[in-house]
Parts: C-alpha cells; structure tokens; sequence
C-alpha cells in the first residue's frame, strides 16, 4: 500500500470522524474498528476526478498529530491522501474555529464537549449527489440499504487489511445502471445524471471549492434531481466547503433556535447569528447539528 501522512494545522482527534462513520447511514464502503492505540478508519471509494476505486486505511497513532493514510488502488498516495484530508476537513488551518469560539459563547461550549473537531465529509461531491437522490422522500435506513445494493451489485469490492469492502460505484458504472430495485422509476435517470456530471466534471470537489458558493450553487442546481437542499449538502458535505450556510436546511435552523434561545428567530435573524460564524459557517452549522442530534429538538 502506498502511504502519505498529513499533519493537520490546529486541533484535531479522529475520535470524531470515526464515531460518525460508525452509525452513518451513507456510510458505504466503510468498517471502522476502535483499538487500544486509537480508530481506525477502513474505505472504498471512487476517487474523485480519477475515478479508480481505492481502497485506504486512516488512523492516528499520534493523538492527532499525524494522520497516516495508506492506500491502494492509485498510482499516488499523495492523491489519496488529498483527497482523504477534504473528507476529513484537514486541508485547511482549524484556528478560524476557535476564533469563533472565543467572540460566541455557543460555539464556545460546543467545541469545549468536542474537542479537535472537525466537520466529516463524503468521500467525493459525487458521493454527496447520489447520496442526495437515494434519501429523497424516504427513510435513511432505506436509502442506506439502496446504497449498499448498488456498491454491491455494480460497485468494486476492495480488501483493507482483510476486510472486503463493496465501494459505490463508479461515474462511468453508474451511467450505465437501468434499474435499482426498491427505488422509484424517476429517480433513475436522476442518477444517470449525477454520474455524467461528475465524469463532465461539474462535480469536481476542487472546482467547487474554487467558485463563490452562489456560483456553484447554480451550477448544481443545473443537475436535474438536485434541488437547494441537495445543493448545499453537496457543496458543504461534498465539497467540503468551509463558509457556507444552508437557508433549506429546517433541522439546522430548529437547533439553532435552541441553542441560542431564540424560539421565534426568523430565518434572516439565524442568517445574522450564521454570519459571526464566518469563514467557518459550514463547519459550525455542522457542530450544531451534531449537538442537535444527541437531544431532542422539538419541532425538528
């Protein structure tokens, strides 16, 4: 396996990123174990751009220190392991997170319960898209199950340290797929459509980081089956975009409302409290969904 090593800029603990693939619903191509020596993250996924399935094991002997990426599948490492740091939010400097946490006492008490956070991503915007179109108007145990069908049947199965792996597939794979069974006719052709975007290129996650996010916004607006919610969740979960905040995400903005005490605040008084958030909106809107997931939120 080739190895790359990436040595995060602030605080970070892959306790986190581990905890949420572990009960994730879109989490295909994913085993992750918990020994004495830290989490261990195992994947198969197509790499973004490339589109070869790889397979990589992740973890962090050193408390965050390092994270050691190795990885089959690529003729680089390096790639891998590029590719693996957007995922996981380690190829951008954490200090503006706690800057925040030190003018809002919100953020500040929830970073204080996780520490070394940092937003977890799809492996790929592509993920991010076909993810989009399983979950519409169903259960998330339903489209995990559809997930794991289509890595299954049309997917590579990769071994990581001797465990099989079945990845999602492939753009040029699932461009070819007629039927998916358990899934509505009319979100077929959505699917085609994700993957010939993706091998078009208009779901490059480094093109979409490069674009203003209204930009690429409209740009995955033009995607047929991508609606705004779909939208922001590729461009914040896929792209691993740092700053922006979602104006359709209803659960996000009930959490907010708890958190900050503010039952009645209307959508531009939460965009008001997202602007301090700045240029960390997209990780924060993330911590607070996390928080918003451990209590419950009555009326989300």
């Amino acid at each position: 396996m080739k190895r790359h090593v990436i040595h995060p800029v602030g605080p970070f603990s892959l306790a986190h990123p581990a905890a949420s693939l572990a009960g994730s619903s879109p989490a295909t191509g994913t085993s992750v174990s918990f020994e004495e020596t830290g989490p261990t993250i195992r994947a198969a996924f197509p790499l973004d751009g490339d589109w070869r399935t790889v397979g990589v094991r992740i973890n962090a002997p050193r408390d965050g220190d390092e994270v050691l990426v190795a990885s089959s599948g690529a003729p680089s490492g390096r790639q891998v392991g590029e590719r693996v740091a957007r995922a996981l939010a380690l190829d951008l400097d954490a200090s503006p997170l706690r800057a925040v946490a030190a003018r809002d006492h919100v953020v500040a008490g929830l970073l204080d319960e996780r520490p070394g956070f940092r937003p977890l991503g799809f492996w790929s915007p592509y993920h991010a898209a076909v993810w989009s179109v399983l979950s519409q108007r169903t259960s998330m145990a339903h489209a995990s199950s559809v997930a794991a069908w289509l890595a299954a049947e049309h997917g590579e199965h990769v071994e990581v340290d001797g465990v099989s792996l079945a990845a999602l597939p492939d753009p040029e794979v699932l461009a070819d797929v007629d039927e998916v069974p358990g899934v509505p006719e009319v979100k077929v052709p959505r699917l085609v459509g994700i993957a010939r975007a993706a091998l078009d290129g208009t779901l490059d996650g480094a093109r979409l980081r490069s674009l203003d996010a209204d930009t690429a916004r409209d740009d995955l607006l033009a995607i047929p089956g991508i609606g705004p919610f779909s939208a922001d969740l590729v461009l914040l979960r896929g792209a691993q975009h740092p700053d922006v905040f979602s104006a359709h995400e209803v659960r996000l903005h009930q959490a907010m409302r708890v958190a900050y005490g503010r039952p009645d605040a209307d959508l531009a008084e939460l965009e008001e409290i997202a602007a301090g958030w700045s240029p960390v909106r997209s990780w924060v809107s993330v911590l607070v969904r996390i928080w918003a997931g451990d209590r419950p939120m009555v009326g989300a």
